[in-house]
């Protein structure tokens, strides 16, 4: 039902208000940017970010994506970045050409992203092929203009079927719930991705930079 639709009851609705998203992911796919195109065709050109953690089963197709120069035509970067607008609905064309979005995104500093690995001898990252053990958080935040700010977690993945496709469970605490509550359950969330984007998981994982990964 409705109440059980994360990507149109939560995601894209939340996405399309925020200014900033952190998220922490095991998995993630550009297609879960396909997922999210509606909120994307708000969030990008009011001149939201996002910060991605994840873990190390990145396809080759997205690892070129994320470290590719950028190629879109003028029309649809010029969108993308809020100087102007498209004749068709701009939702769509993300949806479309996700994958293309996503290397305009990273090229434009609007996605930055990092690799979890553990952590090996002498504080060098083990490579993924080498470790059974995976980096499996699942948590988020979204910040709009004004500072208010939504945390999550649960079982799902950046991913589109972590999106839409899988039974995920799934937890939400927003700001203006309540100072309590948010000291309580939403800002321990932001301040565990703020530390692994410092690159600090725990004694037995690192987070490092795409390339070095």
């Amino acid at each position: 039902g409705a109440a059980d639709d994360r990507r149109n009851g939560f995601y894209i609705p939340v996405l399309s208000r925020a200014t900033h998203y952190d998220r922490v992911s095991g998995y993630f796919t550009s297609a879960g940017l396909a997922a999210a195109a509606q909120g994307l065709a708000t969030f990008l050109p009011g001149g939201g970010t996002m910060r991605l953690v994840v873990g190390t089963q990145l396809s080759e197709a997205d690892v070129a994506a994320i470290s590719g120069p950028a190629d879109l035509d003028e029309a649809l970067a010029s969108a993308l970045s809020g100087s102007s607008a498209l004749e068709e609905d701009l939702g769509d064309v993300i949806h479309q050409r996700y994958r293309e979005v996503l290397t305009w995104m990273v090229a434009a500093g609007r996605r930055e992203v990092k690799v979890g690995l553990k952590r090996g001898p002498g504080g060098l990252p083990v490579p993924g092929s080498e470790d059974p053990n995976y980096f499996h958080h699942q948590l988020g935040v979204f910040t709009d203009a004004a500072g208010a700010q939504v945390a999550f977690c649960g079982s799902g993945n950046e991913t589109w079927s972590g999106w839409v496709g899988n039974s995920e469970s799934f937890s939400v605490v927003a700001s203006w719930w309540g100072a309590e509550w948010w000291a309580a359950q939403g800002a321990p969330v932001a301040t565990e991705i703020d530390e692994m984007w410092k690159g600090n998981a725990g004694p037995e994982w690192m987070v490092v930079d795409l390339p070095t990964a």
